[in-house]
């Protein structure tokens, strides 16, 4: 598994680069994020997240996220506007 840092850009542009990258564009990826809003849970998925959680964490639905992305391989991402 890979774990990426806030470093590398937000959420939907680091999904974007997993999912171009022959080497990563199966990896699951489970975002957790402060931002509850349906908005950004929906953006996150459509761009090739497994699962959205919302802080603050249930350690159950966590380990739930992650036992469900590793089991259902990833597809592609559902095409998303370019940032701007």
């Amino acid at each position: 598994m890979r774990f990426l840092v806030a470093a590398l850009g937000d959420g939907v542009n680091v999904l974007r680069r997993l999912r171009r990258d022959v080497a990563t564009h199966r990896t699951p990826v489970v975002m957790i994020s402060a931002d509850d809003t349906p908005a950004q849970a929906e953006r996150m998925l459509l761009a090739g997240a497994q699962a959205y959680l919302a802080k603050p964490l249930e350690v159950t639905l966590v380990v739930s996220a992650i036992d469900e992305a590793i089991r259902v391989p990833a597809g592609p991402p559902a095409e998303l506007p370019a940032a701007g």
